[in-house]
C-alpha cells in the first residue's frame, strides 16, 4: 500500500547510538531530551483512488527531496559527522542565537533512524506525488519550503516556553503541509490506518482528527511534558490551510492602466474623465 506518515519530532531511539549521541550533545552543550519511542500514525491510501490512471509525467523534485533525505540519514550513521549533524541539521533554539538560522530548513531534512526516515519518505513520496501532479512546479516547492518554515517557526515559539527544550528534527511539518493540502483538495479521497485495514476515513475528516488530536496535545503540554512537537504539526496544518486558500482563491480583474501622459487637473477643468473610467 501507499503510505502516508505523520510523525513527531523524532528522538534518537536506537540504543546502539546513544552513547555516541550523548557525549556528542555534551561536547556541544546540547540537550537530548528526545530520546524515547516517536509517536507515528502509519496511514495507507485507498489503493482503487491511488492506483487509478496518473499522466505519466516526471516528478523530479520528489526524487530530490526524498534524495536529500537520504544523504542526511547516511550523516547519522557516521560517528564523527554527529558534531556537525547537531550543529545544522537540528532545530534548537542555541542553533537560532548561534545564527545558524538554516537550520529551521535542514532540521526538516534530517532523520536519525531506519524506521523514521523509511516512514516519512514513503509517506512524502505517495502523497506529495500525487500532489505534484496537480501543482505546478514553483508551487509545490512554495508549498513545502513554507511548510517548513512555519512548522519550525512554532516549534521555537513552543520550545521558548522550555528551560531545556529538546531538539526537533524530521520532516512531520512539511508532511502536515502538503497532507493538509492533498485533503482540502480531495476532501472524500478515503484513507486507512495500515494497522486497521477495515476501516476507512475520508481525508479530510482525517485530518480533522489529527489537528484536533495535536491541538489538546499542545495544551496538555504546558503541564505533562510530551515528546512530540505538536506545535510543529499544527505550524505545518497551518501552511496547508493557507496555501490553499490562496491557491483557490480566483485572480483579481484586471484594471484599466492610466496613461502617464494623461494630465489629470487639465481634464477635470475640462469635465473629460480619465482613460479607463465611465462616464455617468
Amino acid at each position: 500500500g501507499l503510505g502516508l506518515g505523520l510523525l513527531g519530532s523524532y528522538c534518537v531511539a536506537e540504543r546502539r547510538n546513544r552513547v555516541v549521541e550523548s557525549e556528542a550533545a555534551a561536547a556541544l552543550k546540547l540537550p537530548l531530551s528526545c530520546e524515547g519511542p516517536v509517536f507515528q500514525a502509519q496511514l495507507v491510501a485507498n489503493h482503487q483512488f491511488f492506483e487509478r490512471r496518473r499522466p505519466q509525467t516526471k516528478r523530479p523534485w520528489v526524487e530530490y527531496i526524498v534524495a536529500a533525505n537520504a544523504a542526511v540519514f547516511l550523516l547519522w550513521r557516521v560517528p564523527s559527522a554527529l558534531p556537525l549533524v547537531y550543529r545544522h541539521f537540528v532545530l534548537l533554539p542555541v542553533n537560532i542565537r548561534n545564527g545558524r538560522v538554516h537550520t529551521m530548513i535542514t532540521s526538516a531534512f534530517s532523520h536519525s533512524s531506519a524506521m523514521h526516515f523509511g516512514f516519512n519518505m514513503l509517506a512524502f513520496y505517495s502523497i506529495g506525488s500525487s500532489l505534484y501532479h496537480s501543482l505546478s512546479e514553483r508551487d509545490f516547492l512554495s508549498l513545502y519550503v513554507g511548510s517548513t518554515l512555519i512548522s519550525s517557526g512554532m516549534s521555537l515559539l513552543s520550545m521558548a516556553r522550555m528551560a531545556n527544550p529538546a531538539g526537533s528534527i524530521g520532516a512531520s511539518g512539511a508532511l502536515y503541509g502538503i497532507f493538509t493540502a492533498y485533503a482540502l483538495r480531495n476532501p472524500d479521497s478515503e484513507l486507512m490506518i495500515i494497522f486497521l485495514p477495515f476501516m476507512t476515513f475520508s481525508a479530510l475528516g482525517l485530518l480533522k482528527c489529527l489537528v484536533g488530536f495535536d491541538a489538546v496535545m499542545l495544551l496538555a503540554s504546558f503541564f505533562v511534558r510530551t515528546r512530540l512537537d505538536h506545535a510543529g504539526h499544527l505550524g505545518g496544518a497551518l501552511a496547508g490551510f493557507i496555501f490553499h486558500q490562496l491557491a483557490s482563491s480566483p485572480p483579481r480583474p484586471p484594471t484599466a492602466r492610466r496613461n502617464p501622459h494623461w494630465d489629470t487637473r487639465a481634464a477635470q477643468r475640462q469635465g473629460v474623465p480619465p482613460p479607463g473610467s465611465s462616464a455617468v
